[in-house]
């Protein structure tokens, strides 16, 4: 399962780079199941997370997590998807956010 995860991890990361930037910002991770990606600073989380649901991608702002301000964010999961579902997926939410 770590080669699978890895691979989509991969796949996720130079995907969301490639399709996202500018708009969020992805560290690099070297391990685990999800992945954050920051956003400007005064740009809201919650409005991104919604545009992303109506793409069918499920990215929780980071604002409901906490507890007081934070910075804004979404959580992306990854290895439940195939490279290929992670690219379309990336893909649509480009063209719908941009």
């Amino acid at each position: 399962m770590r080669k699978v995860y890895r691979e989509r991890r991969d796949a996720f990361i130079y995907e969301a780079r490639k399709y996202l930037s500018g708009l969020i910002d992805f560290p690099g991770i070297d391990a685990g199941m999800d992945v954050m990606g920051y956003l400007k600073k005064n740009s809201s989380d919650i409005e991104l997370s919604r545009r992303f649901r109506a793409t069918g991608i499920d990215a929780p702002p980071l604002s409901i997590y906490a507890l007081r301000d934070c910075e804004p964010g979404l959580l992306f999961g990854f290895t439940a998807y195939t490279p290929a579902q992670i690219r379309l997926a990336m893909q649509a939410a480009s063209n719908s956010i941009n």
